[in-house]
């Protein structure tokens, strides 16, 4: 739930009748309503602003598997079937609490991104004497020309793969935030 007022353009908070909690006994603040919808009651006062007056809360972040665990639960609630084996594997296989749990289907949840890079071959790798770029192919890696790269998720190594392919001495390179 959302508690939002109205700030007016001298920074006094306004309910919705216009009092502010100091000349009024019982502040009239908007509660489960659109930023929009509170906009419009507000229409009449074009320099004033909506503002929560509840900080809202951020999101649980969680792994992609736990991700459709709690997609498949929220769905299980839902449509009333049973919800038992998803609680019980967020809880068990992804180290979540009953209150984390209920916390991300109240307030939402973003999926937790392992740091990520790309991986550059050394000279020669590619028979032109330049370097190249490696990508996985199931289960293995393959080289692949600075030109030919598009900088997708199969190009894109976690550390867990770096060392699984045995790759940490390679030059690297971060992905930033807007290649995830």
């Amino acid at each position: 739930m959302s508690i939002y007022a109205i700030k007016d353009k001298d920074g006094e908070l306004r309910d919705s009748t216009w009092d502010n909690q100091n000349t009024t006994g019982k502040f009239c603040a908007y509660t489960n309503i659109s930023v929009s919808d509170a906009r419009t009651k507000t229409d009449k006062h074009p320099e004033c602003s909506i503002v929560r007056l509840v900080e809202h809360p951020k999101p649980v972040e969680v792994s992609d598997v736990a991700e459709r665990w709690l997609t498949d639960l929220r769905e299980g609630i839902t449509h009333g079937g049973s919800v038992y084996t998803y609680i019980d594997m967020l809880k068990s296989e992804h180290d979540m609490s009953i209150e984390d749990i209920f916390r991300a289907l109240d307030v939402g949840w973003t999926v937790k991104r392992p740091q990520r890079w790309y991986v550059k071959t050394p000279d020669n790798w590619i028979g032109n004497e330049k370097q190249g770029w490696l990508y996985k192919v199931t289960g293995s890696i393959n080289t692949i020309s600075e030109y030919s790269r598009e900088c997708t998720q199969d190009e894109q190594f976690t550390e867990a793969e770096i060392e699984h392919f045995c790759l940490q001495g390679f030059d690297k390179e971060e992905v930033t935030d807007d290649e995830k």
